[in-house]
């Protein structure tokens, strides 16, 4: 089927309120081998926008087949697990599409990126998630300062803004504030997390559990190791003999 047709398809389903004829014609095209990135970015952005969720699958999909792309399947799969209560991996898949785009020319020119810009500003809205679930709020307003800096037309700075405004309405719970001291010793202070801590966090969230480990170790092993900007878009690999680095 062309791709015309299957847009057309598709829009005459959503029109007609076919939830379900619009989720079969998704999956069609997804698999169809022959199909297209652009095709299938808007199929799934769609999808997502739609609420066709007997096709969300595609959303995975998508980024499983285009790992490099731009388009902001990625960024609407990361707040899918968002809803879904995933938070450990929408903060990865998030961090992952900011990181992309931060390789791009478009990162320098977000407010005439409109989609891109749109995806940028909520994943990194979306990244607060893990860190605000194992209680790091402190660090999640730097990351949302950091967020607010970059190249952003208002209506997505103001996403930001009012993110960090949500963060602030937490810290004044006294509990949040002083689970958020233990973390803030931890990253600004270069201290060791506590075991008690640590394993309330690995237990939660598992990826960024591994990250705290790898930053910790590079506080340990190097007296010149500080927190920076950078740190927020580094991803944690695992080497050819097994070993984990942030880089």
């Amino acid at each position: 089927m062309a791709e015309s047709s299957r847009a057309d398809r598709i829009k005459a389903c959503l029109a007609s309120s076919d939830l379900e004829g619009a989720g079969v014609a998704a999956k069609e095209a997804f698999a169809d081998p022959a199909s297209q990135e652009d095709e299938l970015a808007w199929i799934a952005g769609v999808v997502y926008e739609a609420g066709v969720a007997s096709a969300y699958a595609v959303l995975p999909a998508f980024v499983e087949r285009f790992p490099e792309s731009i388009h902001i399947i990625r960024a609407y799969f990361a707040n899918l697990l968002e809803r879904m209560g995933e938070m450990d991996a929408a903060t990865e898949e998030a961090r992952l599409y900011v990181r992309l785009v931060s390789k791009t020319r478009a990162w320098g020119e977000l407010a005439q990126t409109d989609m891109i810009e749109k995806g940028v500003a909520g994943s990194i809205a979306v990244m607060t998630t893990a860190y605000r679930k194992v209680g790091a709020r402190t660090y999640c307003l730097r990351l949302l300062a950091w967020g607010g800096r970059q190249t952003f037309g208002g209506e997505q700075k103001e996403i930001l803004v009012q993110e960090a405004a949500a963060v602030r309405e937490e810290l004044k719970n006294p509990a949040n504030a002083a689970l958020d001291t233990q973390w803030e010793a931890f990253f600004s202070k270069a201290g060791h997390l506590s075991p008690e801590l640590f394993d309330a966090c690995r237990n939660a969230c598992p990826a960024l559990a591994k990250r705290i480990e790898l930053i910790e170790g590079n506080f340990q092993f190097n007296s010149a190791y500080s927190l920076g900007d950078d740190e927020y878009l580094q991803l944690v690999y695992q080497t050819g003999d097994g070993a984990f680095v942030l880089a």
